[in-house]
């Protein structure tokens, strides 16, 4: 199969754009799935370098809109100085939103934990997570929840040797009480996967959910790896309901058994038996790390309060020992009761580390359905007028044909073709949505971006992987490095096949729900999860 035409890639746009008269672009730093960042020097502050975020988007989903608003009404509640500040808002010519906010020269913590394996120092990781428990606390304490804590979104500023400051960033899908903004659809699911609660993974986050994101974030510096490994959101629900297999000491023997505790009570499943604030955690780590003789650990909340709210301290070993021994005799009975018993229906409860309350039911989280459309127009040889089909059949030689895709809701679509001469990125391309991978709601998508593809007289079969999810696949996005040219969307690096493969493999295409409608001659894909993976097959001889 081959296209009737060549593909052109585009250039990004000059840095020379002026916004609101004063902020000067200067290069594009970033993409997520709310907005473009851009670098931006301040022409009436002497040229003082700012980051400015724009929504992608002027015409985006209500929702989105309204989130992007509510990061600028959580910057502006915060004024501390573990949280990047803002410092102007407004709107484009063409309507689009922008925020302008305080640049932070240094590197994210993900840049120290980029090496699979590697682990930080004490040091080092007391005095990171200090600063982050405490500028996290500031938050909560306006009513702020961050909602996507990980390593990409805490920066560090280097003011001199071993002197970190740490700046919180991206509060795009904040989650604020008594919000100025209103009509925020609460129950969107947001946030990065593998450093979620299972509350959040429910679409109900509380402050204890940013907790429990900074345990994975200590966790993971600690050890070098993560505390629940999962490829999608069943398997990290199934790993949540478990509780931390591997305790840290695992991985790192000479690690404080008193850091191990604070780390395991931050993952506790049950929200209500982790730590109360952000400052209590990081401050008992900080002990734990650096002077474990000392250590005190915050009392339970069973425990009394004195009259400021601070939660006591007081030593209760003894306890702990008798209770984990009672969670490891009830792990193993249930265990041995599910062994024996005959496979039916059951509520799963969560098996609880040291310290957690066993026993609390937690109800799987209602996964959000995707939902994606799409039919074919087919010219046969020698006549001079399309027809639409729903699904595909058998074509012939000279048989020409394009793809039309749209989605009810704003998601990101990948498309490749696995074929005879191996995978080409068909979507996108700069023939299509200026390069970008993000489909509004109801927006119609031609693949191929110009002209139609058209069988040969080989024999064979093209599969068309189609990739659907909410938000952008890093995986697939690095794919777009092909998109030129020169490379004319040949995959041929062993690393990104298997990345694309590996994605593949994790989302398996019979999840996908497919049915043909007849009334809109269209073929209506469905799935549940953080993805919706499906093959067409173009068969031809």
């Amino acid at each position: 199969m081959s296209e009737s035409h060549t593909h052109t890639y585009g250039d990004r746009p000059g840095g020379d754009q002026l916004i609101k008269g004063r902020y000067k672009i200067q290069q594009e730093l970033g993409k997520g799935g709310m907005g473009v960042v851009y670098l931006a020097h301040d022409t009436q502050l002497h040229n003082r370098p700012v980051v400015i975020k724009v929504l992608r988007d002027a015409s985006a989903g209500d929702w989105l809109t309204k989130k992007f608003r509510q990061e600028i009404e959580a910057l502006v509640r915060i004024e501390h100085p573990g949280v990047v500040g803002i410092i102007d808002a407004g709107e484009m010519p063409d309507g689009q939103l922008f925020v302008v906010m305080q640049f932070v020269e240094g590197v994210n913590l993900r840049s120290i934990l980029s090496k699979e394996g590697k682990q930080v120092d004490f040091e080092q990781t007391a005095r990171i997570m200090d600063q982050v428990g405490r500028a996290l606390t500031a938050a909560h304490d306006k009513g702020v929840l961050h909602c996507d804590l990980k390593p990409e979104n805490i920066m560090l500023q280097t003011s001199q040797p071993g002197e970190e400051i740490v700046k919180l960033i991206d509060f795009g899908i904040a989650k604020i009480r008594d919000s100025k903004i209103t009509s925020v659809e609460p129950t969107k699911i947001a946030g990065t996967m593998e450093y979620m609660a299972p509350e959040q993974l429910s679409g109900s986050p509380t402050t204890a959910s940013d907790i429990f994101s900074l345990g994975i974030i200590a966790y993971e510096m600690l050890t070098g790896r993560k505390p629940f490994p999962a490829n999608n959101l069943l398997q990290l629900f199934e790993a949540h309901k478990t509780g931390v297999k591997e305790p840290p000491r695992n991985f790192r023997p000479d690690l404080p058994e008193p850091a191990q505790e604070v780390i395991l009570r931050a993952l506790n499943p049950e929200p209500e038996q982790r730590y109360k604030r952000a400052r209590d955690f990081s401050e008992d780590l900080r002990v734990a790390l650096l002077n474990p003789a000392r250590f005190a650990p915050t009392a339970e909340f069973t425990g009394t309060q004195n009259t400021t709210g601070s939660v006591q301290r007081k030593r209760s070993y003894k306890v702990t020992i008798i209770a984990n021994v009672i969670l490891i005799l009830v792990a193993l009975a249930v265990a041995w009761w599910a062994f024996r018993s005959p496979a039916k229906p059951v509520t799963t409860n969560f098996v609880a580390p040291p310290g957690s309350r066993a026993g609390k039911a937690v109800p799987a989280p209602v996964l959000p359905e995707l939902k994606l459309n799409y039919h074919i127009m087919m010219q046969k040889t020698g006549t001079s007028k399309p027809f639409r089909i729903a699904k595909e059949l058998l074509f012939e030689k000279g048989n020409q044909v394009q793809l039309f895709v749209t989605a009810p809701e704003t998601g990101y679509l990948y498309m490749i073709n696995e074929g005879p001469g191996g995978y080409v990125v068909l979507f996108p391309s700069t023939l299509n949505n200026n390069g970008s991978a993000k489909l509004t709601a109801n927006q119609e998508i031609q693949i191929p971006g110009k002209g139609t593809f058209v069988f040969d007289a080989e024999e064979g079969t093209e599969r068309l992987w189609i990739v659907f999810s909410p938000k952008e696949i890093s995986e697939l996005e690095a794919l777009k490095s092909v998109a030129t040219p020169e490379k004319k969307g040949e995959l041929k690096d062993p690393g990104m096949i298997q990345s694309l493969t590996g994605f593949i493999a994790n989302h398996p295409e019979d999840q996908t729900q497919s049915k043909r409608d007849l009334e809109a001659n269209q073929t209506v894909l469905s799935a549940r999860g953080d993805a919706l993976v499906y093959l067409i097959l173009l068969e031809h001889h």
